[in-house]
């Protein structure tokens, strides 16, 4: 059942893309650098830890719309079970029909990977400021686009899968599904606005089990000289760093750039 909901609800996104309008046809690759300080709850009641580290991060940018095909229809797949009954057994039988679903160009897909292995600034409330190694690894998978309105314009993310790790000083160990939006202004190649991003697994942890529920809000400006987009963003978030009510509060500053062809 778990398995049915999950494909029905990226295909469901993934139809949601479809509507975003077509604004570029282009391949590229990224580079992002981001320094970031937060403060780490475990465990309700104890000491919090203060770390501050980098992250390097690499994408690949994908707006022909083929790798967006290649994803939704591994997606999109019907689901038929069966049941054969005899006087002695039940036999059931169950199917996954794959369908394909052509996406059209200008749906974006980002596929990035950021690491972070430096010695950091740590602090445990009440202590000294200590150096310590720290190791960090994301991968994300990003499905959405640009939708002008000049002057106006809504970037958005229909989905944004993450699995995020880190061990040192402060630990996370998260699967994450975001909804992202960044809705601002057009002032010739440069646009900027703010930006919201909703963890949607702590959504649903915090409706049922009482979790805290995690979110981002900041403000992000790019700079559009194709090939060439340079962006920037500032960030103030809470994170769910694991599935026991772990938090994770702070801030963080981006900046980065992408060619496109």
């Amino acid at each position: 059942m778990r398995r049915c909901l999950t494909h029905s609800a990226v295909a469901a996104a993934c139809g949601a893309a479809i509507l975003i309008p077509r604004t570029t046809h282009a391949f590229g690759l990224g580079y992002g650098y981001e320094f970031a300080q937060a403060k780490f709850e475990a465990d309700p009641g104890l000491p919090h830890t203060k770390v501050e580290w980098p992250t390097h991060r690499l994408a690949l940018v994908d707006t022909t719309g083929r790798l967006a095909t290649l994803f939704a229809s591994a997606a999109a797949t019907d689901y038929e079970r069966t049941e054969q009954r005899s006087d002695f057994a039940i036999y059931t039988t169950e199917t996954w029909t794959g369908r394909y679903v052509p996406m059209s160009a200008g749906t974006r897909v980002v596929i990035s990977y950021a690491w972070s292995g430096a010695e950091v600034d740590a602090q445990r409330e009440g202590g000294p400021v200590e150096r310590q190694k720290l190791d960090f690894s994301e991968f994300r998978l990003q499905l959405g686009g640009l939708v002008p309105m000049n002057p106006l314009y809504v970037d958005l993310d229909v989905v944004d899968l993450i699995w995020r790790d880190m061990s040192g000083p402060a630990k996370i160990d998260r699967f994450q599904w975001n909804l992202n939006a960044e809705v601002g202004g057009m002032f010739g190649p440069l646009r900027a606005g703010p930006l919201l991003e909703l963890d949607l697994v702590s959504a649903v942890d915090a409706a049922f089990d009482g979790r805290p529920f995690a979110w981002v809000w900041g403000f992000g400006a790019h700079f559009d000289a194709r090939p060439l987009i340079v962006s920037f963003r500032w960030r103030s978030f809470t994170l769910a760093t694991d599935d026991r009510g772990g938090t994770a509060k702070g801030r963080a500053l981006m900046a980065g750039a992408s060619l496109e062809y």
